[in-house]
């Protein structure tokens, strides 16, 4: 990935700082709309996020086009993307690396 210029790799778990060779924990929240449990799951997965706002704890909020299927997962992330607006700022990756190297 470096050598095509890539700056970062990311996973559920973590950001891989390519050039600084770093490993930083930054856990994503994901919602996925593929079936009702899994719906089910993720509403309950981004209430219980909601718990980690007042932490240090870096996070993502990772958005992909097939969650946008459910009216009942839109709900849920608009309110989780609002309760996070109350309590962090939002970043790009490019920032975040930035911030996380001082």
């Amino acid at each position: 990935l470096d050598t095509l210029g890539f700056t970062y790799h990311e996973d559920h778990l973590f950001v891989l700082d390519i050039p600084g060779a770093r490993k930083i924990f930054a856990p994503a929240i994901t919602f996925t709309g593929r079936s009702p449990l899994r719906v089910k799951a993720s509403i309950g997965w981004a209430r219980a996020m909601e718990l980690v706002l007042h932490t240090p704890l870096d996070i993502r909020f990772a958005l992909h086009p097939f969650d946008f299927d459910s009216e009942e997962l839109i709900d849920a992330m608009g309110g989780l993307a609002r309760a996070i607006s109350q309590h962090r700022e939002w970043v790009s990756y490019e920032e975040f690396l930035e911030e996380t190297n001082q």
